[in-house]
Protein backbone atom coordinates (compact mmCIF):
# COMPACT_ATOMS: atom_id res chain seq x y z
CA UNK A 1 0.00 0.00 0.00
CA UNK A 2 1.39 3.25 -0.76
CA UNK A 3 2.05 4.28 3.01
CA UNK A 4 2.51 1.11 4.09
CA UNK A 5 0.10 0.77 6.46
CA UNK A 6 -3.16 -1.92 6.86
CA UNK A 7 -6.15 -1.57 9.22
CA UNK A 8 -7.68 -4.10 10.80
CA UNK A 9 -10.59 -5.66 10.24
CA UNK A 10 -12.17 -5.45 13.56
CA UNK A 11 -15.29 -4.07 13.82
CA UNK A 12 -15.14 0.24 14.87
CA UNK A 13 -16.32 1.10 17.66
CA UNK A 14 -19.05 3.79 17.25
CA UNK A 15 -18.02 7.62 19.20
CA UNK A 16 -20.34 8.18 22.08
CA UNK A 17 -19.99 10.89 24.10
CA UNK A 18 -18.52 10.21 27.82
CA UNK A 19 -21.31 9.28 30.54
CA UNK A 20 -21.05 11.05 34.24
CA UNK A 21 -17.61 9.27 34.83
CA UNK A 22 -17.82 7.72 38.88
CA UNK A 23 -14.51 9.10 39.91
CA UNK A 24 -15.68 12.60 40.89
CA UNK A 25 -12.69 12.76 43.90
CA UNK A 26 -9.48 14.25 43.54
CA UNK A 27 -6.71 11.95 43.43
CA UNK A 28 -3.78 11.91 45.57
CA UNK A 29 -5.72 13.36 48.08
CA UNK A 30 -3.23 13.01 50.93
CA UNK A 31 -0.55 14.47 48.68
CA UNK A 32 -2.63 17.83 48.49
CA UNK A 33 -0.63 20.63 50.44
CA UNK A 34 -3.05 23.48 49.25
CA UNK A 35 -6.48 23.63 47.97
CA UNK A 36 -7.82 27.36 46.78
CA UNK A 37 -11.47 26.65 46.05
CA UNK A 38 -13.81 29.76 45.49
CA UNK A 39 -16.88 27.80 46.37
CA UNK A 40 -14.94 27.31 49.89
CA UNK A 41 -15.00 31.02 50.80
CA UNK A 42 -17.54 32.02 53.32
CA UNK A 43 -20.02 34.10 51.32
CA UNK A 44 -19.52 37.51 51.01
CA UNK A 45 -21.41 39.85 48.26
CA UNK A 46 -21.16 39.53 44.89
CA UNK A 47 -18.21 41.89 43.41
CA UNK A 48 -17.17 43.07 46.70
CA UNK A 49 -13.06 42.90 47.72
CA UNK A 50 -11.57 39.78 48.10
CA UNK A 51 -8.76 40.30 50.70
CA UNK A 52 -7.57 36.81 51.63
CA UNK A 53 -8.25 33.09 49.99
CA UNK A 54 -7.69 30.50 52.43
CA UNK A 55 -7.21 27.02 51.25
CA UNK A 56 -8.84 24.09 53.02
CA UNK A 57 -6.66 21.27 52.54
CA UNK A 58 -3.52 23.49 55.03
CA UNK A 59 -5.13 26.94 55.50
CA UNK A 60 -2.38 28.92 53.89
CA UNK A 61 -3.71 32.56 53.20
CA UNK A 62 -3.16 33.84 49.82
CA UNK A 63 -3.83 37.48 51.13
CA UNK A 64 -3.53 41.33 49.99
CA UNK A 65 -3.59 43.91 51.83
CA UNK A 66 -3.69 46.85 49.29
CA UNK A 67 -7.62 47.54 47.96
CA UNK A 68 -6.35 48.69 44.21
CA UNK A 69 -4.71 45.08 44.21
CA UNK A 70 -7.71 43.08 45.74
CA UNK A 71 -9.43 40.67 42.98
CA UNK A 72 -13.22 40.54 43.77
CA UNK A 73 -15.46 37.84 44.69
CA UNK A 74 -18.35 37.22 42.51
CA UNK A 75 -21.06 34.98 42.08
CA UNK A 76 -23.17 33.23 39.46
CA UNK A 77 -20.26 31.60 37.41
CA UNK A 78 -19.40 28.26 35.90
CA UNK A 79 -22.00 25.77 37.06
CA UNK A 80 -23.34 28.50 38.81
CA UNK A 81 -20.86 28.49 41.51
CA UNK A 82 -18.48 31.75 42.64
CA UNK A 83 -15.23 32.49 41.47
CA UNK A 84 -12.42 35.16 42.16
CA UNK A 85 -12.01 37.88 39.25
CA UNK A 86 -8.80 39.44 38.47
CA UNK A 87 -8.69 42.17 36.09
CA UNK A 88 -4.78 42.65 35.29
CA UNK A 89 -4.07 44.70 38.36
CA UNK A 90 -4.56 42.01 41.50
CA UNK A 91 -2.16 39.20 43.24
CA UNK A 92 -2.80 37.20 46.45
CA UNK A 93 -0.19 36.64 47.83
CA UNK A 94 0.60 33.49 50.24
CA UNK A 95 4.15 34.28 50.88
CA UNK A 96 7.38 32.02 50.91
CA UNK A 97 7.99 29.37 53.91
CA UNK A 98 5.00 27.13 53.39
CA UNK A 99 3.85 23.73 52.12
CA UNK A 100 2.86 25.17 49.04
CA UNK A 101 6.50 26.64 47.94
CA UNK A 102 8.45 23.62 49.54
CA UNK A 103 6.11 21.65 47.11
CA UNK A 104 7.28 23.43 43.97
CA UNK A 105 10.47 23.91 45.38
CA UNK A 106 10.84 19.60 45.44
CA UNK A 107 11.84 17.07 43.25
CA UNK A 108 8.09 16.16 42.59
CA UNK A 109 5.07 17.96 42.52
CA UNK A 110 1.88 19.16 40.65
CA UNK A 111 -0.10 22.49 40.21
CA UNK A 112 -3.37 22.59 38.29
CA UNK A 113 -5.73 25.81 37.56
CA UNK A 114 -9.18 26.08 36.69
CA UNK A 115 -10.17 29.05 35.23
CA UNK A 116 -12.16 30.64 32.72
CA UNK A 117 -12.76 33.63 30.42
CA UNK A 118 -9.22 34.77 29.92
CA UNK A 119 -8.55 37.73 28.53
CA UNK A 120 -5.29 39.38 26.90
CA UNK A 121 -2.97 40.67 29.09
CA UNK A 122 1.07 40.47 28.67
CA UNK A 123 1.37 37.52 30.84
CA UNK A 124 -1.38 36.39 32.75
CA UNK A 125 0.22 34.64 35.45
CA UNK A 126 -2.69 32.63 37.31
CA UNK A 127 -0.48 30.79 39.71
CA UNK A 128 3.13 31.32 40.54
CA UNK A 129 5.24 29.92 42.45
CA UNK A 130 8.53 32.14 41.17
CA UNK A 131 9.41 35.40 41.16
CA UNK A 132 9.99 35.83 37.60
CA UNK A 133 8.87 33.68 34.24
CA UNK A 134 9.82 30.10 36.27
CA UNK A 135 7.10 28.09 37.63
CA UNK A 136 4.47 29.95 36.42
CA UNK A 137 0.87 28.41 34.97
CA UNK A 138 -0.26 31.37 33.22
CA UNK A 139 -3.30 32.09 30.05
CA UNK A 140 -2.70 35.67 28.21
CA UNK A 141 -5.69 35.30 25.43
CA UNK A 142 -2.96 33.81 22.69
CA UNK A 143 -1.30 31.42 25.26
CA UNK A 144 -1.56 28.96 27.84
CA UNK A 145 0.13 26.29 29.63
CA UNK A 146 3.74 27.31 31.60
CA UNK A 147 5.42 30.68 31.07
CA UNK A 148 9.17 29.23 31.95
CA UNK A 149 9.74 27.38 29.01
CA UNK A 150 9.59 28.94 25.19
CA UNK A 151 7.59 25.32 24.42
CA UNK A 152 5.57 25.65 27.22
CA UNK A 153 3.71 28.87 26.08
CA UNK A 154 1.19 27.26 23.69
CA UNK A 155 -1.12 28.88 21.38
CA UNK A 156 -4.66 29.07 22.69
CA UNK A 157 -7.17 31.76 22.91
CA UNK A 158 -10.11 29.45 24.43
CA UNK A 159 -12.25 31.51 26.52
CA UNK A 160 -14.65 28.79 28.05
CA UNK A 161 -13.76 26.67 31.40
CA UNK A 162 -10.15 25.48 31.05
CA UNK A 163 -8.07 23.81 32.96
CA UNK A 164 -3.97 23.82 33.32
CA UNK A 165 -2.23 21.54 34.76
CA UNK A 166 2.26 20.89 35.30
CA UNK A 167 3.53 18.09 36.27
CA UNK A 168 7.03 17.74 37.78
CA UNK A 169 9.30 14.78 37.84
CA UNK A 170 7.48 13.16 35.63
CA UNK A 171 8.24 11.26 32.76
CA UNK A 172 11.73 11.33 34.31
CA UNK A 173 13.23 13.31 36.96
CA UNK A 174 14.56 15.66 35.15
CA UNK A 175 11.29 16.60 33.09
CA UNK A 176 8.00 17.54 33.63
CA UNK A 177 4.55 18.07 31.19
CA UNK A 178 1.88 20.31 30.98
CA UNK A 179 -1.42 20.23 30.13
CA UNK A 180 -4.44 22.19 28.70
CA UNK A 181 -7.59 20.48 29.30
CA UNK A 182 -6.47 17.34 29.49
CA UNK A 183 -3.77 17.61 26.46
CA UNK A 184 -0.52 16.98 27.65
CA UNK A 185 1.04 19.29 24.88
CA UNK A 186 4.74 18.29 25.92
CA UNK A 187 7.16 16.69 27.89
CA UNK A 188 9.76 19.17 28.49
CA UNK A 189 13.13 20.21 30.73
CA UNK A 190 11.44 20.43 34.90
CA UNK A 191 11.44 24.10 36.26
CA UNK A 192 11.85 23.97 39.95
CA UNK A 193 11.13 27.00 42.00
CA UNK A 194 13.24 28.54 43.63
CA UNK A 195 14.06 29.26 47.46
CA UNK A 196 12.32 32.38 48.84
CA UNK A 197 10.31 33.02 46.19
CA UNK A 198 6.52 33.88 46.52
CA UNK A 199 3.39 31.54 45.85
CA UNK A 200 0.42 33.72 44.64
CA UNK A 201 -2.58 33.61 42.49
CA UNK A 202 -3.59 36.08 40.00
CA UNK A 203 0.54 37.22 39.51
CA UNK A 204 3.43 37.50 40.74
CA UNK A 205 3.96 40.07 43.75
CA UNK A 206 7.84 40.45 42.82
CA UNK A 207 6.67 41.92 39.09
CA UNK A 208 2.85 43.02 39.41
CA UNK A 209 2.40 43.10 35.65
CA UNK A 210 2.29 39.75 35.12
CA UNK A 211 -0.91 39.56 36.71
CA UNK A 212 -3.71 38.02 35.08
CA UNK A 213 -7.06 39.02 33.58
CA UNK A 214 -9.50 36.16 34.31
CA UNK A 215 -11.91 34.08 36.58
CA UNK A 216 -10.29 31.61 38.76
CA UNK A 217 -12.23 28.93 40.46
CA UNK A 218 -9.78 26.82 41.44
CA UNK A 219 -6.12 26.27 42.44
CA UNK A 220 -4.93 22.98 43.94
CA UNK A 221 -1.24 22.15 44.27
CA UNK A 222 0.41 18.83 45.85
CA UNK A 223 3.64 17.67 46.63
CA UNK A 224 4.06 14.77 44.41
CA UNK A 225 3.50 14.20 40.34
CA UNK A 226 -0.02 12.86 39.23
CA UNK A 227 0.24 10.41 36.08
CA UNK A 228 -1.52 11.15 32.96
CA UNK A 229 -4.32 9.52 34.18
CA UNK A 230 -4.63 11.10 37.44
CA UNK A 231 -4.74 14.40 35.53
CA UNK A 232 -7.85 12.47 33.40
CA UNK A 233 -9.30 12.26 36.65
CA UNK A 234 -8.69 15.72 38.01
CA UNK A 235 -10.42 16.64 34.81
CA UNK A 236 -13.73 14.80 35.22
CA UNK A 237 -13.69 16.09 39.01
CA UNK A 238 -13.23 20.11 37.41
CA UNK A 239 -16.02 19.60 34.78
CA UNK A 240 -18.77 17.46 37.07
CA UNK A 241 -18.13 20.23 39.65
CA UNK A 242 -19.00 22.78 37.04
CA UNK A 243 -21.21 20.66 35.15
CA UNK A 244 -19.67 21.01 31.54
CA UNK A 245 -18.80 18.24 28.98
CA UNK A 246 -15.75 16.46 29.22
CA UNK A 247 -13.34 17.86 26.44
CA UNK A 248 -13.34 14.52 24.84
CA UNK A 249 -16.81 14.17 24.54
CA UNK A 250 -17.99 12.89 21.56
CA UNK A 251 -14.67 10.98 21.25
CA UNK A 252 -12.51 8.67 20.76
CA UNK A 253 -9.73 9.96 22.87
CA UNK A 254 -6.56 10.14 20.81
CA UNK A 255 -2.98 8.95 22.51
CA UNK A 256 0.62 9.10 21.10
CA UNK A 257 3.13 7.45 23.41
CA UNK A 258 6.74 7.00 22.33
CA UNK A 259 10.06 8.87 22.54
CA UNK A 260 11.50 11.83 22.05
CA UNK A 261 10.49 11.84 18.24
CA UNK A 262 7.07 11.79 18.99
CA UNK A 263 7.49 14.46 21.36
CA UNK A 264 8.97 16.80 18.92
CA UNK A 265 12.14 17.65 19.93
CA UNK A 266 14.00 19.94 18.15
CA UNK A 267 10.13 21.86 17.15
CA UNK A 268 10.32 25.31 17.19
CA UNK A 269 6.93 25.75 18.25
CA UNK A 270 4.82 23.90 21.30
CA UNK A 271 2.50 22.54 18.72
CA UNK A 272 5.10 21.52 15.96
CA UNK A 273 4.92 17.59 17.29
CA UNK A 274 4.08 15.16 14.90
CA UNK A 275 0.71 14.36 17.18
CA UNK A 276 -0.19 18.35 17.25
CA UNK A 277 0.03 18.72 13.50
CA UNK A 278 -2.29 15.19 13.41
CA UNK A 279 -4.60 16.55 15.61
CA UNK A 280 -4.65 20.20 13.23
CA UNK A 281 -5.08 18.34 10.12
CA UNK A 282 -7.75 16.20 11.76
CA UNK A 283 -9.46 19.25 13.39
CA UNK A 284 -8.97 17.45 16.92
CA UNK A 285 -9.58 20.50 19.51
CA UNK A 286 -7.26 20.84 22.41
CA UNK A 287 -8.56 18.60 24.87
CA UNK A 288 -9.47 15.49 22.41
CA UNK A 289 -5.83 14.32 22.39
CA UNK A 290 -2.62 13.84 24.21
CA UNK A 291 1.00 13.71 23.52
CA UNK A 292 2.96 11.55 25.99
CA UNK A 293 6.47 11.01 23.73
CA UNK A 294 9.41 12.12 25.97
CA UNK A 295 13.18 12.08 25.81
CA UNK A 296 14.93 8.68 26.36
CA UNK A 297 11.83 6.65 25.91
CA UNK A 298 12.67 3.11 25.28
CA UNK A 299 9.74 -0.14 24.95
CA UNK A 300 10.91 -1.21 28.98
CA UNK A 301 9.97 2.36 30.04
CA UNK A 302 6.80 2.51 27.67
CA UNK A 303 5.76 -0.23 29.26
CA UNK A 304 6.10 0.34 32.16
CA UNK A 305 4.19 4.14 31.39
CA UNK A 306 1.35 2.31 29.74
CA UNK A 307 0.70 0.26 33.27
CA UNK A 308 0.64 3.67 35.13
CA UNK A 309 -0.44 6.62 32.55
CA UNK A 310 -2.60 4.57 29.59
CA UNK A 311 -4.27 1.38 30.99
CA UNK A 312 -6.53 3.53 34.04
CA UNK A 313 -7.29 5.92 31.64
CA UNK A 314 -9.97 2.99 29.78
CA UNK A 315 -12.42 2.73 32.81
CA UNK A 316 -12.15 6.87 33.11
CA UNK A 317 -12.85 7.22 29.86
CA UNK A 318 -16.29 5.04 30.71
CA UNK A 319 -17.66 4.41 27.16
CA UNK A 320 -15.37 6.81 25.04
CA UNK A 321 -12.81 4.66 23.39
CA UNK A 322 -9.04 5.53 23.52
CA UNK A 323 -7.11 5.58 20.26
CA UNK A 324 -3.48 5.27 20.74
CA UNK A 325 -0.65 5.51 18.26
CA UNK A 326 2.64 4.31 19.91
CA UNK A 327 6.31 3.82 18.22
CA UNK A 328 9.86 3.45 19.24
CA UNK A 329 12.95 1.90 17.91
CA UNK A 330 16.26 4.11 18.19
CA UNK A 331 16.53 4.22 22.00
CA UNK A 332 16.65 0.82 21.69
CA UNK A 333 18.18 0.08 19.04
CA UNK A 334 21.44 -2.04 20.82
CA UNK A 335 18.57 -4.61 22.33
CA UNK A 336 18.49 -7.74 20.78
CA UNK A 337 14.82 -9.17 19.87
CA UNK A 338 14.16 -5.71 20.30
CA UNK A 339 10.63 -6.33 18.44
CA UNK A 340 9.47 -8.26 21.21
CA UNK A 341 8.81 -5.51 23.92
CA UNK A 342 7.26 -3.72 21.70
CA UNK A 343 4.94 -6.66 21.29
CA UNK A 344 4.69 -7.21 25.15
CA UNK A 345 3.89 -3.39 25.17
CA UNK A 346 0.84 -4.12 22.20
CA UNK A 347 -0.26 -7.23 24.37
CA UNK A 348 -0.77 -4.99 27.45
CA UNK A 349 -2.47 -2.52 26.07
CA UNK A 350 -5.01 -4.43 24.28
CA UNK A 351 -5.50 -6.48 27.56
CA UNK A 352 -5.98 -3.24 29.34
CA UNK A 353 -8.89 -2.22 26.92
CA UNK A 354 -7.75 0.15 24.35
CA UNK A 355 -10.17 0.22 21.60
CA UNK A 356 -7.46 0.64 18.72
CA UNK A 357 -3.74 0.91 18.03
CA UNK A 358 -1.97 2.72 15.47
CA UNK A 359 1.87 1.02 14.92
CA UNK A 360 4.56 2.49 13.60
CA UNK A 361 8.09 1.25 12.64
CA UNK A 362 11.08 3.10 12.28
CA UNK A 363 12.22 6.29 10.56
CA UNK A 364 16.04 6.52 8.87
CA UNK A 365 18.58 8.10 11.24
CA UNK A 366 22.46 9.00 10.04
CA UNK A 367 24.39 6.12 10.13
CA UNK A 368 27.06 7.97 12.82
CA UNK A 369 24.13 8.25 15.23
CA UNK A 370 22.36 4.70 14.54
CA UNK A 371 25.86 3.50 15.39
CA UNK A 372 25.63 0.65 12.60
CA UNK A 373 22.77 -0.92 13.37
CA UNK A 374 21.47 -1.17 10.18
CA UNK A 375 21.06 -4.76 10.46
CA UNK A 376 19.08 -4.21 13.87
CA UNK A 377 16.62 -1.95 12.37
CA UNK A 378 16.41 -4.53 8.97
CA UNK A 379 14.92 -7.18 11.76
CA UNK A 380 12.82 -4.82 13.65
CA UNK A 381 11.45 -3.83 10.46
CA UNK A 382 10.67 -7.36 8.98
CA UNK A 383 9.22 -8.71 12.14
CA UNK A 384 6.46 -6.24 11.71
CA UNK A 385 5.70 -6.57 8.24
CA UNK A 386 4.55 -10.66 8.59
CA UNK A 387 1.24 -10.07 9.61
CA UNK A 388 1.25 -13.07 11.89
CA UNK A 389 2.93 -10.54 14.62
CA UNK A 390 0.31 -7.58 14.09
CA UNK A 391 -2.42 -9.21 15.94
CA UNK A 392 -2.33 -6.47 18.73
CA UNK A 393 -2.09 -3.89 15.79
CA UNK A 394 -5.46 -2.49 14.03
CA UNK A 395 -3.49 0.11 12.05
CA UNK A 396 0.56 -0.58 10.75
CA UNK A 397 2.45 2.09 9.27
CA UNK A 398 5.42 1.04 7.78
CA UNK A 399 7.74 4.40 8.12
CA UNK A 400 10.33 2.08 6.89
CA UNK A 401 9.51 2.22 3.39
CA UNK A 402 8.40 6.00 3.71
CA UNK A 403 11.18 7.99 0.83
CA UNK A 404 11.43 10.58 2.32
CA UNK A 405 12.20 9.95 5.97
CA UNK A 406 12.07 6.02 6.59
CA UNK A 407 14.35 4.13 3.92
CA UNK A 408 17.91 3.43 4.63
CA UNK A 409 19.33 6.91 3.08
CA UNK A 410 16.49 9.07 3.81
CA UNK A 411 18.86 10.74 6.15
CA UNK A 412 22.10 12.18 5.06
CA UNK A 413 25.12 10.71 6.94
CA UNK A 414 26.67 13.92 7.03
CA UNK A 415 25.93 17.08 8.18
CA UNK A 416 23.33 19.18 7.22
CA UNK A 417 20.75 16.41 7.87
CA UNK A 418 18.46 18.45 6.34
CA UNK A 419 15.56 19.27 4.69
CA UNK A 420 13.91 16.43 7.09
CA UNK A 421 15.78 15.53 9.54
CA UNK A 422 16.92 17.98 12.77
CA UNK A 423 20.83 18.89 13.02
CA UNK A 424 21.47 15.90 15.43
CA UNK A 425 20.42 13.09 12.25
CA UNK A 426 18.26 11.73 14.40
CA UNK A 427 15.45 13.67 14.67
CA UNK A 428 12.99 15.13 12.85
CA UNK A 429 13.29 18.73 11.34
CA UNK A 430 9.95 20.87 11.16
CA UNK A 431 9.51 19.57 7.67
CA UNK A 432 9.71 15.94 8.49
CA UNK A 433 7.37 16.02 11.46
CA UNK A 434 4.90 17.56 8.67
CA UNK A 435 6.07 14.44 6.68
CA UNK A 436 4.94 11.70 9.48
CA UNK A 437 2.35 13.91 10.11
CA UNK A 438 0.64 13.52 6.75
CA UNK A 439 0.96 9.82 6.92
CA UNK A 440 -0.27 9.43 10.29
CA UNK A 441 -3.35 11.71 10.25
CA UNK A 442 -5.79 9.74 7.80
CA UNK A 443 -4.77 6.42 9.47
CA UNK A 444 -5.40 8.12 13.12
CA UNK A 445 -8.76 9.29 11.50
CA UNK A 446 -9.89 6.43 10.12
CA UNK A 447 -8.94 3.49 12.89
Amino acid sequence: MPLGFAIGAQARRRRQSSPVNPAAALPQAAAIVARWSADEIPPQADGSNLTGWTDSAGGLVAAQATAANQPKYRTGGAGGKPYVLFSGAQYLDAGTGNAAAAACQGANSTAFVVCRNMQATSFGFLFTASNSTGYNLFANGTQAGLFGGGLGRCPYGGTGLTTLGYTAGLPAATTARYYINNTCVASLGKVVAAAGHNVAIGGSPATPNTAAKAEIYDVIVWNRTLTAAEIMQVEIWVRDKYAAPYPWAGGPFRLFHGDSITNGYGMDTALGSYPAKVAAANGWSIGQWSNLGHTGANWAILRDEGAADIDPMVPLLGATPLHLAAWEWFNGRQVADYQLQAAAYLAERKAAGIARTVFLTSTDAANSAEGARQASRAAYNAYWDDAVNRADIDAYIALHENADIGIEGACPDAAPYTPNFYTDGIHLSDAGYAILAGIVAPVMAAV
